[in-house]
């Protein structure tokens, strides 16, 4: 969930346990979106047909897994004012519909993705992957979105590839800069009282 908490032109938005976000003014006009999604270093993912054949994808093999992608979606489009056929081309071929504030990246192999020249407003970050998924995502942002994507089932079909995505909402200021990350907070080793 998001909490705002601002002072001064900087502001932070704070996440549960594993993900942060957090906006820095800047001087251009132009917001940014940047961050870094936590890719386990152990990764084991393992598929199982309806027929009993399994497909291990070890970490020797995780190149090959497709890389997670990133929409930034306005939270405030109105969808009846946007032809059908665009939204269809948009969840078939990712052409964007026009003049709509959505932003479409992709991770690089360390995680780290960025948008820049992003208009202020209300966002949705929805990640799509397939090392975590849902992340750091808040479970009531990906509620609303199910309600507001136009005919959800296609979005999730074409876009999310049928798996729930990381979600969260938030408000960008035009000279705001705001940050994701999902890697895990440091683990500090308990101090043992009986020890000297």
């Amino acid at each position: 969930m998001l909490a705002a908490c601002r002072k001064k032109g900087i502001a932070m938005l704070g996440m549960a346990l594993l993900a942060g976000a957090m906006a820095l003014p800047v001087q251009a006009e132009a917001a940014e979106v940047f961050g870094r999604l936590y890719i386990p270093e152990d990764q084991q993912i393992t598929m199982q047909t309806s027929g009993g054949i399994g497909f291990d994808f070890s970490k020797e093999k995780k190149a090959k897994l497709t890389p997670a992608e990133f929409w930034l979606i306005d939270a405030n489009v109105n969808w009846k004012k946007v032809p059908g056929s665009q939204v269809d081309d948009w969840y078939r071929s990712k052409k964007i519909p026009a003049g709509q504030h959505i932003y479409y990246a992709k991770a690089a192999d360390d995680g780290t993705f960025d948008f820049k020249d992003i208009a202020g407003g209300d966002y949705y970050l929805v990640i799509v992957n397939n090392y975590v998924p849902g992340r750091g995502g808040d479970p009531d942002a990906l509620k609303a979105l199910q309600g507001y994507m136009p005919d959800y089932e296609l979005f999730q079909m074409f876009i999310t590839g049928m798996s729930d995505p990381t979600v969260i909402r938030f408000h960008l200021k035009a000279e705001e800069r705001a940050s994701f990350d999902t890697m895990p907070a440091k683990q500090t080793t308990p101090v043992n009282p009986h020890e000297n």
